[in-house]
């Protein structure tokens, strides 16, 4: 609780404070494991779970569903922004889907998506309070809960508010929310997705926020074409990465990858990951 106020302090101390969280959430079950250390030799044994995750901003883009069939084999998670249902091919065997943005030309839905090859045991969609911009509409945020073992592994995918070129309050309070669900857990944690770190400064907010995970170190990459960030946001730098993995309670087994891709402005992200005994 400590830890939590004290990271709440930091986070509004950037700018302007917010008023209280307000959220839409559709909880099936919030069961969690109870707290335990991770010692060193836990590491060494051999039944410990190991996930292969992918992290990707397909850009609403369903000419990336051949890439996207692809990079998805072998993964046992998949944590998707920017989605449109269907773009994927074939059986998905376990998904969960949060709109944030219903097209009146089309009907057609994008949000966050989470696929899994198990089923999840508890999940929950979270609104931001803010809306972006000039498009007006929310960002979401997509928390399961994943049975592995004996472990109960919390999977934040999120995509961070964006068009915000002189002030972050939108996007701390958004971090606020998944610090807060991040904090309540006592088991392993993932938190990825497009989190729009586009300045050093909303950088710092994530890190703040995030305090208690060890971010996955990705190989440098360029991540989007210079002429999308000078439309969307004026002032970006186009050399800080967007798309981020961070974890808790985890560590990485394989060197972790960025994929190529044709069809996004976002590069996939691939990791190997192994969990601690609960």
């Amino acid at each position: 609780m400590v830890t939590l106020m004290f990271r709440t302090w930091i986070l509004f101390s950037f700018g302007l404070s917010v008023s209280s969280v307000f959220s839409q959430t559709s909880e099936r079950d919030s069961s969690a494991t109870t707290s335990h250390p991770i010692a060193a030799d836990e590491w060494d044994r051999p039944e410990l779970p190991r996930i292969t995750l992918l992290v990707w901003n397909v850009a609403k883009r369903v000419a990336a569903r051949d890439e996207l069939t692809g990079y998805a084999k072998g993964c046992d998670i998949i944590c998707l922004q920017e989605y449109v249902p269907g773009i994927q091919a074939g059986d998905v065997p376990h998904s969960e889907f949060a709109s944030s943005f219903r097209s009146w030309f089309s009907g057609k839905s994008t949000g966050v998506c989470t696929i899994s090859q198990q089923p999840h045991v508890g999940s929950m969609a979270i609104r931001s309070r803010w809306r972006e911009g000039y498009i007006l509409t929310p960002k979401m945020t997509l928390v399961s809960t994943h049975a592995f073992g004996e472990s109960r592994l919390m999977v934040v995918n999120l995509h961070g508010m964006n068009f915000q070129p002189f002030f972050t309050y939108m996007l701390r309070q958004q971090l606020f929310q998944i610090a807060e669900s991040v904090e309540q857990h006592k088991g392993p944690v993932i938190v990825c997705g497009d989190f729009n770190t586009w300045s050093r400064r909303r950088q710092q907010l994530v890190d703040v926020a995030l305090s208690d995970c060890q971010q996955v170190d990705f190989p440098k990459h360029e991540h989007r074409k210079t002429a999308d960030w000078f439309v969307s946001l004026v002032g970006g730098n186009p050399t800080l990465p967007l798309d981020h993995v961070y974890t808790r309670g985890i560590r990485v087994v394989d060197p972790p990858k960025v994929l190529v891709t044709k069809h996004s402005d976002h590069a996939p992200l691939k990791v190997t990951l192994e969990l601690a005994t609960p």
